[in-house]
């Protein structure tokens, strides 16, 4: 099958939507699909690169010049809209989006199949109306969902969306060729790997660092001003900064340097425009975590919860608790069993359940 992916994403970039079009786009090719993947271009070399992925799918890239004109930028959005239009001509079979505008325009005004991924609850009065529209009008658009959460959001508030027409499941990761070794009991090292956003809860590992400081704590990811910023104020002696690293760089100290990886999620997570994701987000560094059998510290969130189980994949802790997080990475240090038995089950987890390639396949059941 031919798929088009039209993504607003720069690429390369910092941000994890960039991860998630790659790594999707790569595993519509492995499942033997061809795949032209439509975004904007970024700074970083090449992307393929960039993100570890297979050069097993074509990318167009749309020039972005970040400008605060916001006439600007809805006809930069207006052009990549034109460039899938004249792509989407070849004979593609299926569109697939996280963009509802192209949603709206392939699944509703053209008719074309089409694919619209949710990572987020519509929180303007326009994002709305076109969710609206989409699910109402849409005959040939199927819904991805990336959390039960959001699932029960949008049925509650679309009562008339067919089983049929949705689905729901998380995002992934890579799978990888690993055997989980015991690890020596001792202070074991902690580790962040992604963004500083609001909501993220990097604060938490910054205040870990503080109370315990015999444990070495990797932080991977964040701008460099940032970074310079929290180093002043948070000048500790084990703390080891590695700054925003490809995702090759990122993953050789995830699997070498880092043995308890840390999720500290608040329940608010703020992104542009005041979206609040905390209570549907599906994170990728959690499941990259599992994939590299990572020992698991994470806030106790109930959509965290459809994922990981305390005490058998990961430990879950209150995320405002500083006591509860001290408590459960010195409980790991300790307790070599426990430790072994959630990094083994989160790893096969990953592997039975959420690889990006069962993702990829499950997001084209029943439509091909």
């Amino acid at each position: 099958m031919k798929i088009i992916y039209i993504s607003n994403s720069t690429l390369p970039s910092m941000y994890a939507n960039s991860v998630h079009v790659m790594k999707m786009c790569e595993n519509f090719s492995l499942n033997n699909h061809q795949v032209t993947l439509l975004g904007f271009s970024g700074e970083g070399g090449d992307v393929f690169d960039f993100y570890n992925v297979q050069k097993r799918f074509d990318i167009t890239l749309i020039n972005k010049t970040s400008s605060n004109n916001r006439i600007y930028n809805i006809f930069k959005r207006l052009s990549k809209i034109r460039k899938a239009m004249q792509i989407a001509r070849k004979n593609h079979d299926l569109v697939y989006t996280r963009c509802i505008i192209s949603a709206i325009l392939f699944g509703v005004i053209k008719k074309r199949r089409t694919v619209f991924e949710y990572h987020s609850v519509g929180n303007t009065r326009f994002r709305k109306l076109c969710e609206s529209m989409l699910i109402k009008y849409g005959s040939q658009v199927r819904h991805i969902f990336v959390t039960k959460a959001m699932q029960c959001c949008y049925l509650e508030n679309f009562p008339n969306l067919k089983s049929r027409d949705y689905i729901t499941i998380p995002n992934g990761a890579n799978e990888i060729n690993l055997t989980v070794k015991d690890i020596a009991p001792g202070k074991l090292s902690c580790g962040y790997l992604g963004s500083f956003i609001n909501g993220k809860g990097i604060e938490m590992v910054l205040a870990l660092a503080k109370e315990l400081p015999e444990t070495n704590f990797h932080i991977i990811g964040g701008e460099k001003k940032i970074i310079e910023k929290y180093k002043l104020q948070y000048s500790y002696e084990n703390i080891v900064w590695h700054g925003f690293l490809k995702q090759k760089e990122a993953f050789n100290i995830l699997a070498e340097k880092i043995d308890i990886a840390l999720l500290p999620n608040k329940s608010q997570m703020i992104l542009s425009k005041g979206n609040d994701i905390g209570e549907y987000t599906s994170p990728i560094k959690l499941l990259e975590y599992m994939s590299f059998a990572k020992a698991i510290v994470a806030s106790d969130l109930p959509v965290l919860r459809e994922l990981i189980t305390h005490e058998v994949n990961a430990l879950l802790v209150d995320s405002e608790n500083i006591s509860e997080w001290i408590q459960a990475i010195k409980r790991l240090q300790a307790d070599n069993q426990l430790l072994k038995t959630i990094r083994l089950n989160a790893y096969t987890d990953l592997i039975e359940k959420y690889s990006w390639r069962m993702r990829s396949r499950k997001c084209l059941e029943n439509i091909l």
